[in-house]
Formats: structure tokens, C-alpha cells, sequence
């Protein structure tokens, strides 16, 4: 139980890294910033593998929907660090998106 509990939040924690990675990415575009591009790839790179890990100890009917969660993330962080707005429609589909792991992937 403990194990499947860690595994969760390794995954969750993937997602949370796979959400900085794309806002590096995004940031690295404009101009071309190969530091940032790089951070970026390594960051995917290593929630790739803090994903596996997880994914060693849970269902991956139960790990994959997890990884969904790094839409919200990207939300939030994008407004944070890219001044992009949240909209009432990316509230709505933050809450329905985490209605819809929740019926997935819940027990």
C-alpha cells in the first residue's frame, strides 16, 4: 500500500517536471535559448524515468491518467512565468480533468 502510495506520487511529481519542462521549452523559443532548451530536455528526460519508477508499482490503468495532470500544471505555470491568462473554461476543464483521473484512475 505504501509502495503504491510513493509510486502515485512519483508519478505526480513526473507530471509536475513534465509541465516545468514544456514551460522551459516555451521559453527557450523566443529567442533561441539552447540553456533553457536543455534544461527543458533533461527535465522531461528525468520524469521520464521518475514516471518508469512508478510505474513499476501501480496499474498503468492507474499511472497513465496521473500523468494528465500536467494540462493543470501548465495552466497554473503558464500564468505564473508566461503571463498567459486562465480563463473560465480553464478552470471549468481543470476541474472536470481532474474529475475525469479521479473516475479513471481512483479506486
Amino acid at each position: 500500500m505504501i509502495q503504491q502510495t510513493l509510486a502515485g506520487l512519483a508519478i505526480i511529481i513526473s507530471s509536475v517536471m513534465g509541465g516545468v519542462a514544456q514551460i522551459l521549452f516555451k521559453l527557450g523559443t523566443k529567442p533561441i535559448d539552447f540553456f533553457k532548451l536543455g534544461i527543458g530536455v533533461g527535465l522531461y528526460g528525468l520524469a521520464f524515468i521518475i514516471y518508469l519508477i512508478g510505474l513499476r508499482y501501480l496499474p498503468l490503468k492507474i499511472a497513465y491518467p496521473l500523468i494528465a495532470l500536467s494540462y493543470i500544471w501548465v495552466i497554473l505555470l503558464g500564468f505564473k512565468y508566461l503571463g498567459q491568462p486562465i480563463t473560465k473554461l480553464n478552470i471549468i476543464g481543470a476541474i472536470v480533468l481532474i474529475i475525469g483521473v479521479y473516475l479513471v484512475a481512483g479506486k
